[in-house]
């Protein structure tokens, strides 16, 4: 087991974030908004908003709870299911290329790994309306309660919900699973004969110069300016422990896999979603693909497209893009669709006390609300 922290620690951290330019506009709002979710338990919070003219990013609090280090806006973090807007395009690539469809079957690409496999085209698996069951679970639970070194292969995560039944017939509903994105990186090995790293380094991260960005499947703590990542415990019923606030930055992050194992910056998610909105990355036929959503169970406002989410209603109109959420991490990064204003945020605390995640809600409206401000 991981040592345990007293969540008071985070509430001691240095609360004077970390910013360029305090005399901003967004530095004055931000501040208090990134103190107060720091004062309600998160070690550390960081803040990116791009107004159309000028850059602003932030940050408040800790990256490392034992060492007091402070939590820099160029600090790296694991990005979580922000991977799922990369692998997209990358698959995208290829179907530009010919080398996938977007109406191949998982059975055609894949062989029988699924029952009903030769019912479940990419595309379904690209906007989540296979019906295929969400695999997250017994990787995170081997996090917490099992090896967090374990190595998974993505056949043992596609395995993982094998003898579940589909949950509806592949088109006719939406549901999020992160095992989706297992088949599609499974795919874009099999397709390329190199690995789901070694193809977004060679497509995405080396063209657009990301150079703090990598998918490091078995490096436990990754390299560089990293901010270290926090959780609420479990006990043995696997019920949250209050006041808890557990280090879990060190584990082997392949249970992720194509759906969860970037890491990254705030600038690096930045410059890749301005790319690849504004048609570096992909031909207008295949953008507008990208750009084909469909409802999400989400509500009303929210829709999906091939590993983007559409944000409606919002300050700027629509926003496009994505989030993250696993253990240690949480983030949020959009654009408007023309890439010119953004917004992000991210704190190193999942699963997290309410009172956290509320704080970041109301950090989340306000960065919205100066991104679209000019």
């Amino acid at each position: 087991m991981l040592p345990l922290f007293p969540i008071t620690l985070a509430a001691a951290a240095l609360f004077a974030p970390a910013v360029a330019g305090a005399a901003e506009p967004q530095a004055r709002a931000l501040q208090p908004l990134m103190a107060a979710e720091v004062a309600a338990g998160a070690p550390g919070v960081t803040a990116y908003v791009d107004d159309g003219h000028r850059v602003w990013q932030g940050a408040a609090g800790v990256a490392d709870v034992r060492t007091g280090r402070r939590l820099r806006p160029t600090d790296r973090f694991r990005a979580g299911s922000n991977t799922k807007s990369m692998v997209s395009t990358v698959v995208l690539q290829l179907v530009g290329e010919h080398r996938l469809a977007l109406t191949d079957t998982v059975a055609r690409r894949l062989g029988p790994v699924l029952p009903y496999a030769n019912r479940v085209t990419v595309r379904n698996l690209l906007n989540h309306t296979s019906g295929i069951p969400d695999n997250a679970t017994p990787p995170a639970v081997e996090l917490f309660k099992g090896d967090p070194f374990r190595r998974w292969r993505p056949e043992e995560l596609v395995a993982l919900v094998a003898d579940l039944p589909q949950e509806f017939p592949a088109g006719s509903a939406w549901n999020y699973s992160n095992t989706n994105y297992t088949l599609l990186g499974m795919m874009v090995e099999r397709s390329t004969g190199h690995t789901l790293a070694q193809e977004v380094e060679r497509r995405i991260l080396r063209p657009l110069g990301l150079r703090d960005s990598s998918m490091p499947l078995h490096e436990p703590t990754p390299s560089g300016s990293f901010a270290r990542g926090y959780s609420l415990d479990y006990d043995d019923e696997y019920n949250q422990i209050p006041e808890t606030l557990r280090d879990v930055t060190a584990h082997d992050s392949s249970g992720y896999f194509a759906a969860g194992n970037l890491v990254t910056t705030e600038a690096d998610l930045a410059r890749f979603f301005r790319a690849l909105l504004s048609g570096r990355l992909l031909s207008p036929a295949l953008l507008a693909e990208m750009k084909t959503t469909v409802p999400t169970s989400y509500g009303p406002g929210i829709r999906y497209g091939l590993g983007l989410f559409f944000f409606d209603d919002t300050p700027c109109g629509t926003l496009i893009g994505h989030g993250g959420g696993m253990p240690g991490y949480e983030n949020q990064f959009a654009s408007t669709p023309d890439g010119r204003h953004q917004v992000g945020i991210m704190r190193n605390y999942e699963e997290a006390p309410d009172a956290v995640t509320e704080a970041q809600g109301t950090l989340w409206s306000k960065a919205m609300e100066l991104a679209c401000a000019a």
